[in-house]
């Protein structure tokens, strides 16, 4: 076992350490009297504390209440919300330093021992009331342990070398081991206690200032076992809960790593830190954390990959430690459901002495390879009696008859017929085999093909692999990278003729393989061919499959599941978790094999297999064709309305979308109808439409491009009900009803829109609408309402009003008739004459012209004019309009015309430039103007008019 550094981060000396159960978190105390929490994930610190100047030699979370607790040098317990770093309880427990803290599995009870030779237990949900202190040691209690299997019973070790078992119930010690000289207990300090996770044995370690940790049986009150491999004071001693390890650490700066069966020092690990402290286990984790001098560090000690195998017939081996176990996964298939648990008989396999990294039965199912970390057994896999033992730090199944391969530093071995072939050396440090059609070899940055026969080089691909995977013909080989995955086919009829001829295949030969598909993107964590498909569970906790370089989801998990196999007689896919529970999902290998055809274009043959598909299955299918691109035949089999929906709407199939929606209320479906109906040329279905989404904004659209006065007067009376006054607005003024725009600014109480509006397109009303204007403003702020001008009374700053009200006199009493509105069409060819006709220019030319003629604001006038006005509509929009226009007014949007008119608006001549100056100092000699009814009121600015 290879130990992996995952995270380390700088700091002072680490006292304790804790894992949290569930996240991955790490509690550091420091002997700076600090706390803090780590991300060994992320690689950051999320949560720093200053909780004293005193070191925290003690530190633990409290998950299932979110708190971590801490105790200090100065005799008192703190603890904290670990969310918001809120103090939760601060008290005194103790009179001198505080060593250790432990907290119960399932009650409210936390113990704490001391220097002050005592040790106490503490309730938290009685506001850290003092249940019990126990008494017994004769120096500084070190450490103290509640027992995994019996949380009523704790142990506590001290520097007067025993170790003392009690009951939380009895301030009396049950017994002392280590008491007598031949117990083989410590000659000197013990500094931490563990018990032993499992249930076959009632063991607890103990480590101690004479350089050995020892294991002890507390039921026969003995020490079964000394380890003597530390160089100084042994701080800590642990079994892992996971793993089948015992770890302790030491001042002499070394992470020692024991077999848990055998007593067998697996790894020695240095990482040049000085002296270690503590360390933090937790029955959820792999991995272990560890307190430096200098540094806090989790390294990850194995995999979580279960070492589990299952044969083509539905028999699984599994391991549990180091016991193997057997079970046939077609017992549970009767009430099998998708992501349940399966109800499997269990049955014992074999007894292992090691820690089994990987199972892996032969392709024919006969057999079953144990491997450890350096040597392999391969077992009979009905009878389970040893067939083969060899050396290898990794090993990969061939497909012939008893043919395998195993690894052993740069040194492959292949053997055939359980008996060996061959053996040589790659020219590079090998770092793992896979078997397969060929025997794959890793290095640090490429992967090497050899064959079987004469172990050649067939070819190396540039690339880092986690895992190479073969399809049971061959052909197939799926290589897993970081982060994507690459599918290639490997040219088997090529490379066994030229093998068969007996010649050897040339080195590195390109034509081996062919990429079918590259870096697929998704992070493969386990998997397995299924014919040509590739199912596979990825680091998102999804089952999919790929084929043809599309990847379906079968099932989003979770919790994360690592693949065993597949049996198509029962369209089912099998998986396991850490826990070794057996969980299936359906697979139905006709709709594999389906489509394997359409990807082929063999539609006949994919004809006749969907017959076998069950419906349930093809909504499914229909998205597996769109993506293809085959948009008929998916909208033709797909049970999801929606999506047929869809589908009809992407190949532009008004009627049978029209159909789909049937009498359904959908806003946005019938808009998108809309929406094509007027691509097609189809207004009539348009205008429906647009009518049944309520979307008033394509109503217009439509309704001006079609010249449709009817249309926008019905648009206009819908626009007030429902609130849209800027639609309603429009509408109004298109038909030219230019007073109804004017109410419709005034009920919403746009007073200064509708002021404006009035000057330009209804003088005659500006002065009402003034006086409503004051009015509504005086009841807010009286001075403002005397600023604005009224031009009655201001005819001076209203230059040309009085012209403005005859011209509007004659506008409107000469309106021509006109049936009907101009479309957007006529009306972009008569743009540019609609847009340049000035009534009033006309009218004051007019009167210039014949002096003899007097008309008056209030008069009716026979003069003729040039202008064209649209006929107002039947019947009147009477709808008041209740809230303001809060939305600005939408112009339709016109055909660009050919002659623009800004040129002589923006660029005017010389004569026209003369002209502005004169009036400029005309305007300048003019004295102010006094008001008619008041001669000291102030004048309004300009300013103040056009606020």
């Amino acid at each position: 076992m290879v130990p992996k550094k995952k995270y380390a981060s700088r700091s002072s000396r680490v006292k304790s350490v804790d894992l949290h159960p569930t996240e991955p978190w790490i509690v550091s105390g420091l002997f700076t009297g600090e706390v803090e929490i780590h991300n060994f994930q992320s690689g950051t610190v999320i949560k720093h504390l200053e909780i004293t100047d005193l070191p925290i030699r003690a530190v633990k979370f409290i998950a299932r209440k979110q708190w971590i607790i801490c105790g200090c040098d100065d005799g008192h317990i703190r603890v904290y919300n670990y969310n918001t770093t809120e103090i939760v309880a601060k008290f005194e427990a103790h009179i001198d330093y505080i060593r250790s803290i432990a907290v119960h599995p399932t009650l409210p009870f936390v113990l704490s021992c001391s220097d002050d030779l005592s040790i106490k237990l503490w309730n938290w949900e009685k506001n850290w009331e003092e249940e019990r202190c126990f008494e017994g040691h004769n120096h500084y209690v070190m450490m103290v342990a509640f027992n995994p299997k019996d949380p009523n019973t704790f142990a506590s070790v001290s520097l007067d070398t025993t170790i003392k078992i009690w009951g939380i119930n009895n301030t009396k010690a049950y017994f002392t081991l280590g008491e007598k000289e031949n117990e083989g207990g410590h000659k000197r300090g013990i500094n931490s206690v563990a018990y032993y996770h499992g249930g076959d044995k009632p063991y607890l370690i103990s480590a101690g200032d004479d350089n050995c940790a020892k294991i002890w049986d507390y039921q026969t009150k003995t020490c079964v076992h000394t380890l003597e491999d530390h160089g100084d004071n042994v701080s800590c001693a642990v079994f892992h809960p996971c793993l089948p390890l015992i770890i302790t650490v030491s001042e002499d700066g070394y992470i020692r790593l024991f077999n848990s069966t055998t007593y067998k020092l697996e790894n020695p690990i240095s990482y040049s830190r000085n002296r270690l402290w503590c360390i933090g286990v937790n029955p959820n984790s792999y991995g272990a954390a560890f307190g430096f001098d200098d540094s806090t560090v989790f390294l990850k000690l194995g995999s979580e990959v279960p070492s589990a195998s299952m044969d083509h017939t539905g028999k699984i081996i599994f391991s549990n430690k180091t016991e193997l176990y057997t079970a046939n996964v077609r017992s549970g298939l009767a009430d099998a459901e998708d992501g349940e648990n399966m109800n499997l008989s269990v049955k014992e396999f074999t007894s292992l002495e090691s820690y089994p990294k990987n199972i892996k039965h032969s392709p024919n199912g006969r057999f079953c390879a144990v491997s450890g970390d350096n040597d392999f057994t391969i077992y009979m896999a009905i009878k389970g009696r040893n067939k083969a033992y060899g050396n290898g730090s990794h090993f990969g199944w061939g497909n012939g008859k008893g043919q395998y391969a195993s690894l052993s530093g740069s040194k492959i071995t292949i053997f055939d017929n359980f008996e060996p072939k061959l053996d040589f050396r790659t020219f590079f440090h090998a770092s793992a085999l896979y078997g397969g059609t060929l025997i794959g070899v890793q290095s640090k940055t490429f992967l090497c093909f050899f064959d079987w026969q004469y172990g050649s080089l067939i070819r190396r691909i540039d690339i880092f692999p986690e895992n190479v995977i073969w399809s049971d013909d061959g052909e197939l080989v799926t290589i897993v990278g970081e982060s994507s995955f690459y599918i290639l086919k490997y040219n088997k009829p090529l490379i066994d003729s030229i093998l068969e001829s007996g010649n050897q295949v040339p080195e590195n030969y390109e034509d081996a393989f062919q990429v079918l598909y590259a870096d697929i993107p998704d992070k493969v964590k386990s998997g397995q061919w299924v014919d040509n498909c590739f199912v596979y569970t990825s680091a998102e906790n999804r089952l999919c499959y790929c084929i043809g370089g599309k990847t379906e989801i079968i099932s989003h998990m979770e919790k994360r599941l690592y693949l065993l196999g597949y049996l198509p007689r029962y369209n089912r896919v099998f998986l396991l978790d850490k826990s070794n529970n057996i969980i299936s999902y359906t697979l139905h290998i006709a709709l594999i094999n389906y489509q394997k055809a359409i990807i082929e274009e063999d539609f006949e043959t994919a004809q006749s297999l969907f017959t076998e598909i069950p419906n349930n299955l093809y909504t499914k299918l229909a998205h597996f064709l769109e993506k293809l691109g085959y948009l008929g035949k998916a909208m033709e089999i797909t049970m999801d309305m929606d999506h047929k929906f869809d589908l009809a709407i992407e190949l532009k199939d008004l009627e049978n979308s029209i159909a789909i929606l049937g009498d359904e209320d959908s806003v946005l479906k019938w808009r998108q109808i809309a929406d094509l109906a007027i691509s097609s040329w189809k207004f009539d279905i348009a205008e429906d439409a647009y009518w049944k989404s309520n979307d008033s904004s394509g109503l217009l659209m439509l309704y001006t491009s079609t010249g449709d006065a009817k249309g926008l007067q019905k648009l206009a009376q819908y626009a007030v009900k429902n609130g849209t006054y800027n639609i309603a607005f429009m509408c109004t003024f298109l038909l030219g009803r230019i007073h109804e725009c004017l109410d419709l600014l005034l009920d919403s109480n746009n007073f200064t829109l509708a002021a404006f509006f009035a000057r330009t397109y209804a003088p005659s009303r500006v002065v009402d609408i003034v006086a409503q204007w004051k009015s509504f403003i005086a009841t807010k702020n009286m001075k403002a309402s005397d600023t604005i001008a009224d031009p009655t009374q201001y005819p001076n700053l209203f230059p040309g009003f009085e012209v403005s009200l005859n011209a509007e006199k004659q506008y409107r009493a000469n309106d021509p008739d006109i049936d009907d509105l101009l479309s957007s069409v006529e009306y972009a060819e008569k743009a540019y004459e609609l847009l340049t006709v000035d009534f009033i220019e006309k009218f004051s030319k007019f009167v210039e012209n014949n002096p003899d003629v007097s008309v008056s604001p209030g008069e009716e006038s026979n003069i003729k004019t040039e202008s064209q006005s649209v006929q107002d509509v039947d019947e009147p929009i009477d709808e008041p309009i209740y809230e303001p226009i809060d939305e600005p007014i939408d112009e339709p949007i016109d055909e660009p015309i050919d002659e623009p008119i800004e040129e002589s608006l923006t660029q005017p001549d010389e004569q026209t430039e003369e002209s502005l100056v004169d009036i400029d100092e005309q305007v300048e000699q003019i004295p102010s103007p006094e008001p008619n009814d008041a001669e000291d009121e102030e004048l309004p600015t300009a300013d103040v008019l056009f606020q």
